[in-house]
């Protein structure tokens, strides 16, 4: 029996209970919090690597150039982070959700995403080169570059988002649903393999893809 759509994501709002206030101190290197809510923190240029929050929510955050290689999240939320640049490599992301933020540059390759939710983020450089992103949901994001070079993606949906330039070179795809898409630009048409596409979204993807089999169109 033929598929007539994709899985979609198993990817919600993630919404804590129980939260007591929490201070910034609890944000260190190596740290560990849970059940807590910090509102108003500053982390900019801060060593937070190999943090692990869980049931926490973050709000108010201004993380400029802050360090979160390593770094844990799991069944927590961020909410309104600001950052020029964010460093999150090899990071694990855990029936989470990042909500209302605007950053400069995420670097999280060779990271691990699974029931993650990107909620009404402008982004302008989202790096998840070499990642593995499961059941992970973009809804209504402007994201100027998404780099999943050789990355592996299964239930992935991107709704009503635009995409300036997505970089899918040696990707692998599993029910991933690009039909709420508005893209721009593709590096490597055949890093879609696998992708679900709508018949409007093909046509502007012909130039990609008549490149990538080798036609002359004239």
């Amino acid at each position: 029996m033929a598929v007539s759509a994709p899985r979609p994501p198993r990817a919600r709002p993630v919404r804590p209970r129980g939260l007591e206030p929490g201070d910034a101190v609890v944000l260190r290197a190596g740290g560990y919090a849970d059940l807590t809510r910090l509102t108003g923190v500053d982390i900019s240029g801060v060593d937070l690597r190999g943090l692990e929050l869980v049931e926490c929510v973050l709000e108010d955050v201004r993380a400029d150039r802050a360090h979160l290689e390593e770094w844990s999240l799991a069944e927590s939320r961020v909410d309104r982070l600001t950052a020029s640049e964010l460093h999150a490599q090899r990071s694990t992301w855990r029936e989470a959700s990042l909500e209302s933020s605007r950053i400069g540059a995420l670097e999280s390759h060779d990271a691990q995403w699974r029931g993650v939710l990107i909620d009404q983020c402008r982004i302008g450089f989202l790096g998840l080169g070499r990642s593995n992103l499961l059941d992970v949901s973009f809804h209504d994001c402007i994201i100027d570059t998404l780099d999943l070079t050789a990355a592996t993606l299964n239930r992935v949906a991107l709704t009503d988002c635009r995409v300036g330039e997505l970089r899918m070179r040696e990707s692998r795809l599993t029910d991933v649903d690009l039909r709420g898409l508005t893209l721009s630009q593709i590096d490597d048409a055949a890093g879609l393999r696998g992708a679900w596409v709508g018949a409007d979204q093909l046509v502007a993807l012909a130039p990609a893809l008549a490149s990538h089999v080798g036609l002359r169109v004239v």
